[in-house]
Parts: C-alpha cells; sequence; structure tokens
C-alpha cells in the first residue's frame, strides 16, 4: 500500500484535474481481490486525511447500501473486479474521470479474476480512446502491485503499459522476471567438489563466477582446492577477514575481471574469474555484475537464499528492452543439493517451478516425502499446551 501516500497527495492538488469531465466517477480506482485488503487500504486513506472521499464496495450488499454515495461522487473508489463490473454495468459509477488505476495484489486479481480484469481492461482502453477523441490530455496512471512476477503481469506490463518503471524487491522474483532457470543436483557432500570442478570447467568463456557457501570452512576449504590445481584468478571472502581487506575485495574483483578479459581476447590461456564468499558477507560485498552463481550448499533460510542472487543484478534481462547488450551474457544458476536439504528443499523447489524448470521424478518424489514427514510428525503435536 505504498501508493497510497502519493495518490492522496495529487488528489489533494486540483491542478493536475483541471481537464477533467464533471461527473460522479471517482478519481483514483483500487482494485483488490478481497473485501480485507480493500478495507486495509481504504483506512489508510482515511487516516491520511479526511479532505478525500472514499468509498469501498465489495458485493454482499455493500454495493447497494453504497449507491446513493457512489451516485454523489468520490475521489477514491476501492473495489473488487466483479462488483466493479456490476456497478458499472448498472451506471451507478463511471471511469470518465479516471486518472489512477491500482491494482493490488495483482497476481491474485489475474489468477482468481481473469475474465472480468479483462472486461475492465477493455472498458479503461475505450476511456482512454473517447479522451483522445476529445482532445482531453488527461493521462491515466497505472500501478501494480504484486508479490510475485507472473505470466499474466508480464503480459500486462509488455502488451498494455506503455514503458513501465519496474521495481522488484525480491531478488528470486527479479529471477523469475529475467528468465533466469536455475539448474539443481543433488550431490553427496563428499562428492561436491567433484562437481563444482566439473561445474567450472564446464565454462568456456571469460563468465565471471561466484560461489556461495554457507560458512567461512567451506570458503576457505574450496578456495585450497582451486588454488591447488592452478586456477589464479581467484578470490575469497568470510566474515572472519578484516573490514580492510573485505572493502579491497569488489576493487580486486574489477582488476581480475579486467586482466581475464584482455588474456582470452588476445587467445591466451586462463582461468576463470571466481569469488568464494560466505553468506555473511552478502550485505558488505558489493559485487553485481557476475554472470554465473554456483550455491555450494545451501543457508538456514530462503530469505538468505534470495539474497545470494544479489550478485546478478546488473546482468538481469530487461524484458522491455527490443535490443540487449551483445556484451551481456545470459545469467546461469546451479544448486547443489545434499540430503540434508529437507527444510530448504520444498521452498528452493517452488522457486524453481515459478520459473518453469521441469522437476526430474526422483525430485518430486523427495518432496512428496518431506511433506509425508511433515504430516506425519504433527500427530505427536498436542492441540493446545496444558
Amino acid at each position: 500500500v505504498g501508493y497510497v501516500a502519493p495518490i492522496a497527495s495529487n488528489l489533494l492538488n486540483p491542478e493536475f484535474y483541471q481537464q477533467l469531465p464533471v461527473g460522479n466517477g471517482a478519481r483514483a480506482l483500487i482494485l483488490t481481490p478481497t473485501w480485507k485488503t480493500g478495507q486495509v487500504t481504504t483506512n489508510m486513506f482515511k487516516d491520511l486525511t479526511k479532505y478525500i472521499q472514499v468509498i469501498h464496495t465489495y458485493g454482499s450488499g455493500a454495493e447497494v447500501e453504497k449507491r446513493l454515495e457512489l451516485l454523489n461522487g468520490s475521489d477514491v473508489l476501492v473495489s473488487t473486479p466483479r462488483c466493479l463490473l456490476r456497478l458499472l454495468d448498472s451506471g451507478t459509477t463511471n471511469l470518465k474521470r479516471l486518472c489512477h488505476l491500482v491494482l493490488d495484489d495483482a497476481d491474485v486479481l489475474f489468477q482468481k479474476f481473469k475474465p472480468e480484469m479483462e472486461q475492465l481492461l477493455v472498458q479503461v482502453d475505450k476511456m482512454e480512446d473517447d479522451r483522445l477523441k476529445q482532445a482531453l490530455m488527461v493521462d491515466t496512471q497505472v500501478v501494480v502491485v504484486s508479490s510475485k512476477w507472473t505470466a499474466p503481469i508480464r503480459e500486462f506490463s509488455v502488451s498494455i503499459l506503455a514503458n513501465p518503471t519496474i521495481v522488484i524487491a525480491s531478488h528470486l522474483e527479479a529471477c523469475v522476471y529475467a528468465n533466469i532457470r536455475p539448474v539443481a543436483y543433488f550431490v553427496k557432500n563428499d562428492r561436491k567438489p567433484e562437481k563444482l570442478f566439473e561445474l567450472l570447467n564446464a565454462i568456456q568463456e571469460p563468465l565471471r563466477t561466484v560461489v556461495v557457501c554457507k560458512n567461512k570452512h567451506d570458503v576457505m576449504a574450496i578456495y585450497s582446492l582451486l588454488t591447488d590445481v592452478g586456477m589464479d584468478n581467484l578470490l575469497a571472502a568470510h566474515e572472519d577477514l578484516t573490514s580492510t581487506n573485505i572493502s579491497e575485495v569488489p576493487l580486486m574483483w574489477r582488476q581480475k575481471e579486467r586482466y581475464v578479459l584482455s588474456q582470452w581476447e588476445n587467445n591466451q590461456s586462463t582461468s576463470l574469474q571466481v569469488l568464494v564468499r560466505s553468506d555473511k558477507l552478502v550485505g558488505e560485498l558489493p559485487v553485481y555484475n557476475a554472470q554465473v552463481l554456483i550455491h555450494y550448499n545451501m543457508p538456514d533460510t530462503l530469505k538468505a537464499f534470495s539474497l545470494r542472487f544479489a550478485c546478478l543484478v546488473n546482468n538481469f534481462r530487461n524484458i522491455f528492452r527490443q535490443e540487449e547488450d551483445p556484451g551481456r551474457k545470459k545469467c546461469q544458476v546451479h544448486i547443489l543439493m545434499d540430503k540434508d536439504n529437507n527444510r530448504e528443499l520444498p521452498g528452493v523447489m517452488q522457486f524453481m517451478k515459478s520459473m518453469g524448470t521441469v522437476l526430474p521424478p526422483a525430485v518430486e518424489e523427495t518432496l512428496e516425502k518431506i511433506e509425508q514427514n511433515r504430516e506425519e510428525g504433527k500427530l505427536n503435536e498436542p492441540f493446545c499446551e496444558d
């Protein structure tokens, strides 16, 4: 609901709406999937200022009770898709004065109310055509709020919105947006070094690579192993380093990048540029231009797992850019998992499914067993405490 204050600020400034036709239609329309979400938004507007008329309708008779208020007009109308369609069809309200359209919980709106959303968007499009015919210089601001980046939101953004600004706070959802396809491997702990060597050797380009470990012990062990096999463009960073040493890592990363690229351009043999780091440095190490991310093992939380993807953000694909930078390589993500990752596995696999990854039957069976064990574990839990 971060949109409430900016929209309220605009609504209180009459200069923005001088060309609007006279009528009873709301200037701001907030669509929510449930009455509860709508009530939260309504309360926020009312708590913020008493000078904005807000009406909340959500069916179940509420639209009938609000009919007189709606006919008298409002600044903000908060409604569910089906309820709004009924109000528009009955002529109780209209879109002629619409300047701000907010789709709150848009992923849910497009999932549960797809036909209704399509009908509403057709009406919004018709309203904008009418404004063009009348030479009204009134733009419609569209705000889409969602906890997930989904296919319907992508389609809506690409086909309907003109040059939108996309803000994604979750690194995992940013990966979905950029169409990154992670690959997961189930590997025994004692075979992980071998698998890591295999993945690194398979990289036949000068791709900047980050290997993330759960703790400093793994970082030091991997650094030692890679050094022993002759990898010289290697950096290691963990929480036991001094703050001075940690601050020098980004500079050394850039220096190695220039060196590796020059060597490859001159057809001279050189090793990959690799940074091995621990989870605890995720907020202290400003490295954002990696092209390959390898999860050597899994962190304790899904949040920590999500933060690991920050190292890739500068190479995330922009779906609105027609011509991508030819020098930008598609990001690669490899996840090494083992039998001890039962707690993390469901969340990670759900994330991979959302990105269109087809899970092997063995993985699906493992997920089913984990879920079954969780449910069986609930049998021993008391319903209430004594």
